[in-house]
């Protein structure tokens, strides 16, 4: 096989390093054969020869690069069915688990014949024995009378209940609720700052009337004056002034 190869770095790396990694892409056979012939073809101009070599290295990593998506796909799927797998394997163990204990549990103690039938004469026993049996649930046997005043009872007992309900309900809602400390000062202070300006509003209209009074003799001089001129045939209004409510 490597008998007419000459011994030269090119031949050597082609010859260990080419055969085998197109040995792993078998479905590249043909596209490989054609560009081998061209890069040895004797006839072969430069420029072909230099196409089939770029288009050879293109093709190895294109190659190279297709198994490494698929190499990944691959992971990704098992990956996928084995995860699929184990939760559904735990359901399933579970669910065998549990048959196999409850298979166990019901089963008699004589579970294999002829002593198997031990284990189902015990409960035939009991049934037989438990059938004739009357189980006295309350130590007084009801009665109409005794079930009517059973009946009463629980009525009269509701009723209370449901009045007692009512009438906290009731108190809780009309209780007064009694000012806490901190809305006693608010209400007296708001009353004081009423006072203060009642105090003021009064000691205004005070000062206003000490004006009109001091007005007063200048109005009278002035319907005197104008009463001596004769300015109308009436005689003017007399100038009252009324008197406040502190005078």
């Amino acid at each position: 096989m490597y008998t007419n190869i000459e011994f030269s770095a090119k031949n050597l790396s082609a010859a260990i390093l080419y055969r085998p990694y197109w040995f792993l892409y078998s479905i590249a056979d043909d596209e490989k054969k054609d560009l081998d012939t061209i890069i040895e073809s004797k006839s072969s101009t430069a420029s072909e020869v230099a196409e089939a070599t770029a288009t050879h290295v293109l093709l190895a990593f294109h190659m190279l690069f297709i198994n490494i998506l698929i190499l990944n796909l691959l992971i990704a799927v098992f990956n996928f069915t084995i995860n699929d797998v184990q939760a559904k394997s735990e359901y399933l163990w579970r669910y065998q688990r549990y048959e196999l204990i409850r298979e166990y549990f019901e089963k008699p103690f004589f579970a294999f014949p002829p002593l198997s039938i031990l284990g189902y004469l015990g409960p035939l026993l009991k049934w037989i024995l438990h059938r004739r049996n009357v189980l006295r649930l309350f130590k007084r046997q009801a009665s109409p009378k005794l079930d009517t005043n059973w009946t009463d009872f629980e009525s009269t007992a509701t009723y209370n209940y449901v009045r007692t309900f009512v009438d906290r309900m009731y108190c809780d809602s009309s209780t007064l609720k009694i000012p806490k400390f901190s809305e006693t000062d608010e209400l007296k202070s708001e009353i004081e700052i009423l006072k203060r300006q009642s105090n003021m509003m009064r000691t205004i209209i005070d000062k206003i009337y000490a004006q009109s009074s001091r007005m007063a003799p200048s109005m009278d001089w002035m319907m005197n004056a104008m009463d001596r001129v004769k300015m109308s045939a009436q005689r003017p209004p007399p100038l009252l002034l009324t008197e406040s409510s502190d005078a």
